[in-house]
């Protein structure tokens, strides 16, 4: 017997399941297979407290969040892995080419393209696979070379699920991962959301059993899918004006901001790739609009060539004239050209200061309270 999470949402529905499986195959055994459950109450509701299948009976129950399983007390939890490469390969001849595998040299070359951008994620396979089935070999390679910038809608509608079901803190915590902390060190993710968000170490558990992060090595990772929802979220909060998004990551658009002064109190972090625009000159008031800056980071990519190294971002008007938001909890600055800080920053909210390969000699001037936060 099969039920959905949609036969769940009325009790005459549930009801039939119940009575189907307890009345009439009480004395039998039966596989009974609960598809995306989301509630510990749908669970509770259609099996109760007492086990009345037959003998020999299985239940499988399929869900993103692994706590529904915990709290009713399944122990025997099975984690869907990537599929491999022949894998891919397979599933995606099957959808596009009705083959088990490729036929013609294009078939093969569609597949790597496809599969590069899928990395094992069924689904995604799936509905890309589907999509291109009966077009033209053009069409086909067209639409591969789109993927990376133009994600199918189809699939952005299936992974938005699990995010369309978090809690508000949630989804600012998944998207603040999407966009700067993917690849970083879990207790170090946990130390910076700690310090904008409450119940923060629990908030990532929750988003690591919906399957929307994981822990590998003890770094936090996100499926490049994923990922890729996360930015299409915050990109079309203001497609034609990235000084009204709430996060910045694309090089271009973080030099436009910063060279026109245009941020706004909307911006929570930038994260910037020094290696990837020409010299900036930032003005004194350059953050003075971004009030609710929380992250920001200036950083050179490890494959970035270091031997006399020259800052990307100059301050001509030096140290007095430039102001930083007093909302910053972490500040990566490398290679920053001064000496100290601005002495208008109040680094009382700042739980992680990072400015390496700096010229920075004296933190602040003056006493300050800095046993909350870390300096590297």
């Amino acid at each position: 017997m099969l039920a959905s999470t949609s036969s769940f949402s009325s009790a005459a529905a549930a009801d039939m399941i119940k009575t189907r499986t307890y009345d009439r195959e009480a004395s039998k055994k039966v596989l009974v297979v609960c598809d995306d459950v989301s509630k510990l109450s749908q669970l509770e509701y259609l099996f109760g407290g007492n086990n009345g299948l037959g003998p020999g009976s299985r239940v499988i129950v399929t869900t993103r969040d692994k706590q529904v399983l915990i709290q009713y007390g399944i122990d025997l939890i099975y984690e869907m892995e990537e599929l491999d490469d022949d894998e891919s390969i397979k599933l995606f001849c099957q959808r596009a080419f009705k083959s088990n595998h490729p036929i013609e040299f294009h078939q093969l070359k569609l597949s790597q393209m496809v599969l590069s951008f899928a990395n094992g994620n069924p689904l995604a396979i799936k509905v890309i696979g589907s999509s291109l089935c009966g077009k033209t070999q053009s069409y086909q390679e067209s639409e591969a070379k789109k993927l990376k910038q133009v994600p199918k809608p189809d699939i952005q509608k299936l992974l938005k699920w699990s995010f369309d079901g978090l809690e508000c803190e949630e989804k600012e915590m998944f998207l603040d991962i999407a966009c700067f902390f993917k690849g970083e060190d879990r207790d170090f993710v946990t130390r910076i959301m700690e310090a904008c968000y409450l119940s923060a170490y629990s908030r990532i558990e929750n988003l690591i059993d919906k399957s929307l992060i994981y822990v590998s090595e003890n770094e936090i990772k996100m499926h490049d899918l994923l990922q890729q929802m996360g930015w299409d979220i915050v990109y079309n909060e203001s497609p034609s004006e990235p000084e009204r998004r709430s996060r910045l990551w694309i090089p271009d658009d973080i030099y436009d901001v910063l060279i026109e002064n245009s941020g706004t109190k909307k911006l929570k972090g930038m994260l910037l790739d020094m290696s990837r625009i020409p010299k900036l000159e930032l003005k004194a008031e350059a953050f003075v609009k971004m009030r609710k800056l929380k992250f920001l980071k200036f950083y050179l990519p490890s494959t970035f060539g270091r031997v006399q190294m020259k800052p990307k971002i100059l301050l001509p008007q030096g140290l007095l004239s430039l102001s930083l938001p007093n909302e910053l909890r972490y500040l990566y600055w490398e290679g920053y050209p001064l000496k100290t800080l601005p002495t208008s920053f109040d680094p009382r909210n700042l739980v992680d200061l990072d400015m390496r390969d700096s010229n920075v000699k004296q933190l602040w001037e003056g006493k300050q309270e800095k046993d909350h936060f870390q300096y590297d």
